[in-house]
């Protein structure tokens, strides 16, 4: 993915809270972000660029904790390059529910999830995939993007997710 000149944060938070609370929720997984993010690597790099340049966040309805669970089970993978984390409240406070998971991602994944959306409701299938070599692609307009099976669905993921409310 070239060419990448802009990071989303996007926070998955439970739907059993209400906005305010899963507000504060992506609060406390920004801040284990960056406790889990110490490290000089690629990860932390992007998370500060976010941090310094971008500071866009998107806060999804996340589902239930089971949905926030499969949500931690996509992003726990060594496929995944994008520096994420998750936030559970303490025992006392919510009896240790999972209230927020969250992800910075670039913005070929938003720009082609928009595009694939955008084309999907029209009718249109303008990309080709090579499940063997866990390669899509997709090009529009003169521009391609070349992705992998976990990017597609984090695609899917964010695209599906409604914007908490």
């Amino acid at each position: 993915m070239d060419d990448i000149t802009e990071y989303r944060l996007y926070t998955f938070g439970n739907f059993y809270l209400s906005s305010i609370q899963q507000g504060i929720q992506a609060a406390h997984c920004l801040g284990e972000l960056f406790l889990k993010y110490t490290h000089n690597t690629p990860a932390r790099e992007t998370l500060l660029d976010w941090a310094e340049d971008h500071k866009t966040m998107i806060c999804k309805n996340g589902g239930a904790q089971e949905q926030l669970r499969e949500l931690i089970e996509l992003f726990d993978t060594d496929n995944n390059q994008y520096p994420w984390s998750y936030f559970e409240e303490e025992e006392g406070a919510l009896n240790g529910a999972l209230t927020c998971v969250a992800i910075v991602v670039p913005d070929t994944i938003y720009d082609l999830g928009t595009s694939l959306a955008r084309d999907y409701q029209k009718g249109l299938a303008h990309y080709s995939v090579d499940r063997n070599e866990d390669i899509f692609m997709y090009a529009k307009a003169g521009k391609s993007y070349v992705y992998n099976s976990f990017e597609d669905d984090l695609i899917n993921t964010i695209m599906r997710s409604r914007n908490a409310t």
